[in-house]
């Protein structure tokens, strides 16, 4: 597969009225969680300086067993021959990517790094990206408008209506795609066609939605640890709905690094829809952010370190 790169293209700067807007909603998410919430920082301080220990441990032994599902899950769709090692480093180090540098633009972490120690195509590697990608958005999306249908008060109708527009979306876009034949998606559709096929078998496709629904549950334990670690304590049915939606809403290209002011908004008022007391959420939410973000930033450095390991480097 060769790429190229077009003169316009390598020199095309992102607008600064994108930085002012992300900065904008940053600031409006913080206001509101503070101002809605009317919290201090002493009780921030108070929740942040007495953690538990032992539901934090079980946290991070989670956050390890989430890195080697992925990882799993990735070799599987992959040519053979990529050890585990490497795939885990990889997951580890994209994630940290993900989640510091603004709009997503960390996703690029993962194919570049097969190009360019495997030799693996862009359009193959973004394929299976995609295929996953989807997969957990489809698993979420059905958490949350069944599971959580209840918890979050959602409107029966409304869930029938997002199913719908879901549905009717995928199939507007592949008609203007086979109607407008633009290349790049073309490519991108057949590969993921010829990764699936590469499936070896009806096992290998169980083995793929086994792992990702283990994915739905062990991401669920680490945040009910960790949550837990902060005494702030919730059932695990709501921490299922809770982590869900907190997935779907990181999708969205409009947070700042870390998430930071946008999650948060989002995680207290799912908290708040679900009947828990809106000081507590919000001081347990930023508390347990804070909490990640040291987390994931100390498994990027040491994903970086074992992909350089697995390489020989």
């Amino acid at each position: 597969m060769i790429i190229s790169i077009s003169e316009e293209g390598r020199n095309k700067k992102i607008h600064p009225i994108w930085f002012l807007i992300q900065i904008a909603l940053v600031i409006l998410a913080f206001y509101w969680v503070f101002i809605s919430s009317d919290i201090s920082f002493t009780q921030l301080v108070d929740r942040a300086t007495h953690i538990a220990l032992l539901p934090l441990f079980l946290g991070i032994l989670f956050f390890v067993l989430n890195a080697l599902i992925n990882a799993l899950r990735y070799s599987l769709l992959l040519p053979e021959g990529i050890s585990m090692r490497y795939l885990t480093g990889v997951f580890l180090f994209q994630n940290t990517l993900i989640t510091f540098i603004p709009w997503r633009v960390g996703e690029a972490g993962y194919p570049i790094l097969l190009y360019r120690d495997h030799d693996i195509g862009l359009t193959k590697s973004i394929s299976v990206l995609l295929l996953i990608r989807l997969l957990d958005m489809l698993i979420f999306m059905g958490i949350v408008f069944f599971l959580g249908g209840y918890r979050l008060s959602l409107p029966v109708a409304w869930i029938w209506a997002a199913m719908i527009a879901v549905a009717a979306g995928c199939v507007l876009l592949y008609l203007l795609n086979r109607k407008l034949k633009i290349p790049v998606v073309k490519d991108l559709i057949h590969r993921a066609r010829e990764v699936l096929l590469s499936l070896r078998g009806a096992r290998s496709v169980i083995c793929i939605l086994g792992l990702s629904f283990a994915l739905v549950l062990t991401t669920s334990l680490q945040v009910w640890s960790i949550l837990r670690s902060i005494s702030f304590h919730m059932n695990y049915l709501d921490v299922i709905v809770f982590n869900a939606v907190t997935m779907l809403a990181s999708v969205l290209p409009v947070h700042p690094p870390g998430g930071w002011g946008t999650i948060d908004s989002i995680q207290s008022i799912t908290l708040t829809t679900m009947g828990y007391q809106m000081s507590e959420a919000v001081t347990s939410v930023l508390v347990a952010h804070s909490i990640y973000s040291v987390l994931i930033f100390a498994g990027g450095l040491a994903g970086w370190i074992l992909r350089k390991n697995a390489l020989g480097k």
